[in-house]
């Protein structure tokens, strides 16, 4: 009788060990498709445009994310192949929070930044975007837009930067950055902050280092518009996102956030004129 009962007991745990393995496996399948979708819709919420990725790889045991082929699209009526695309993301999980809310990440680099920036007649897709990055800032999303756990990142690098500037009846000008670091992405946020909440800082510190990039090279009004709009921008950011517009623009970038701080504070209602004084300032140096 014992003999049986011990079969008996044998025979649940390893039915009960294999039940458990069929889980892991099935969830371990669904995990790269539900992250995949998760990093899509973030990103294309926060942008107001279609955005895909072409592969997504989550390691959990080893830490490790590697991401590539993150697409979003132009608004509609431009008509280059993509608004960005990115290289390959080489992200490290912090091990300790790999199943925790929110998930540290000890190390994230994206290798390659193709970025189009099409001038037309009355607007650029860039100024679109950043229209839809602020009301993406400043409007209540509906519960579901913003699922998934949170994330935490102390430092940002984003390598090789392209941006190919398509002008109103000119040739175009193409600007290179070999690399843009940010640091402290998310202090202060103590909860983290999901997919979207990232795009939206990132996005424009990058284009804060492009413009400070292109200053003398790109076109006044050009300059001068997408300048006011990330001003614009910057003004629905919090203290963070100015603070990484600061940090990736050089000169202009800090300028942009001590004139945004002055406005928000009700020093001066017009933050703008220093800014198109530097414009200016650094075309006539290059004349």
């Amino acid at each position: 009788m014992k003999k049986v009962i011990r079969n008996l007991r044998r025979r649940i745990v390893v039915g009960v060990v294999g039940v458990l393995i069929l889980l892991a496996a099935g969830a371990w399948m669904l995990i790269n498709p539900i992250a995949k979708a998760g990093v899509e819709r973030g990103a294309g919420y926060a942008l107001g445009v279609e955005t895909k990725m072409d592969r997504m790889n989550v390691q959990l045991f080893r830490g490790q994310v590697v991401m590539d082929g993150l697409q979003s699209a132009n608004p509609e009526g431009f008509e280059t192949p993509h608004f960005f695309r990115s290289g390959q993301f080489d992200v490290k999980l912090h091990t300790g929070s790999v199943f925790s809310d929110p998930v540290e990440l000890d190390h994230f680099v994206l290798h390659g930044l193709d970025l189009n920036v099409e001038q037309k007649l009355t607007q650029s897709n860039m100024s679109i975007i950043l229209e839809n990055l602020r009301r993406f800032e400043t409007a209540d999303p509906p519960p579901d837009e913003k699922p998934g756990r949170r994330l935490k990142i102390n430092r940002v690098e984003i390598r090789d930067v392209v941006a190919h500037f398509h002008l109103l009846g000119a040739p175009p000008v193409t600007i290179t950055l070999p690399v843009i670091e940010l640091e402290d992405v998310t202090l202060g946020d103590d909860k983290g902050v999901h997919v979207s909440d990232l795009v939206a800082r990132l996005v424009p510190a990058v284009l804060a280092a492009v413009l400070e990039e292109g200053r003398g090279r790109l076109p006044t009004e050009l300059m001068t518009d997408l300048t006011e709009q990330l001003q614009e921008t910057a003004a629905t950011m919090g203290d963070r996102g100015r603070e990484l517009i600061s940090q990736a623009g050089g000169e202009l970038g800090r300028r942009i956030e001590e004139e945004v701080e002055e406005f928000l504070e009700g020093v001066t209602d017009e933050p703008r004129r220093r800014i198109e004084d530097l414009i200016r300032g650094r075309e006539e140096d290059n004349d």
